[in-house]
């Protein structure tokens, strides 16, 4: 069997996780605010109810956020207000705080790497819908902000293919500029005298060496004057 590879649980990794949360909902927005905070996540049903889900990544993140954001948490808590989600949840990785750690007022969302899985259903905080009448405008600017993300992640993904070859012409170019380069000094040294490619024999110093000496002589600087050279001529081949 082949070794798991470990999953790095981020904000963004886990937003891309819960879009199988609820499949085709009318909405489903990353770090907006609507509510009068930020929320990481978003999402409004076809039927009109909010869902809001906050998402940890360590157990000390979630107890900080207990403690500064005691009006948010006291607001969610009152049963008298409706400006808030219908529905909040905390998504975190698989494991990272019990059921029994989350506040009343929400649900919990376990991440196996990817996939979402409810552990605590969400309690009701309101019965309020979203007015209908007024989502005409934001149905189509939400639409074309989909569409411009999803164009400009495509761009993103072909702008980075294109310099796929000219990183390997870089590197296949810097190889050719090195070899140019030890086989000049190869010919500029009078004392080199050559036992494989990779070993030679210095006369003078009467020692053995692995590509270079150390140049007591001064001929290490015109090496590298020639690797200077050799690499403006090829370090930009491309293979």
């Amino acid at each position: 069997m082949g070794k798991l590879e470990r999953f790095e649980y981020t904000e963004t990794s886990i937003q891309d996780g819960l879009r199988s949360f609820m499949s085709s909902p009318k909405f489903f927005l990353r770090n907006m605010y609507v509510f009068g905070w930020e929320s990481d996540v978003l999402i409004l049903t076809n039927s009109g109810y909010w869902y809001e889900i906050e998402i940890k990544i360590s157990r000390a993140d979630f107890h900080n956020d207990q403690k500064h954001k005691l009006q948010k948490f006291n607001f969610m808590a009152d049963e008298d207000t409706s400006n808030k989600p219908n529905y909040f949840y905390y998504a975190v990785p698989e494991g990272m705080i019990s059921p029994d750690e989350v506040p009343s007022f929400a649900g919990l969302i376990y991440m196996h790497r990817s996939r979402p899985e409810v552990i605590k259903k969400a309690p009701r905080l309101h019965k309020e819908k979203i007015r209908e009448e007024g989502l005409g405008l934001a149905d189509k600017f939400y639409h074309h902000m989909v569409k411009a993300k999803t164009e400009c992640a495509q761009a993103r993904r072909e702008v980075k293919d294109l310099h796929k070859p000219f990183r390997k012409g870089y590197k296949m170019g810097a190889m050719i500029a090195v070899d140019v380069a030890l086989q000049k000094i190869r010919l500029l040294c009078p004392y080199h005298k050559e036992i494989d490619q990779v070993k030679f024999f210095c006369e003078k110093q009467q020692k053995e060496f692995r590509f270079f000496c150390h140049g007591e002589c001064g001929l290490l600087d015109k090496l590298q004057d020639e690797m200077e050279k050799s690499l403006k001529i090829g370090a930009y081949v491309e293979q």
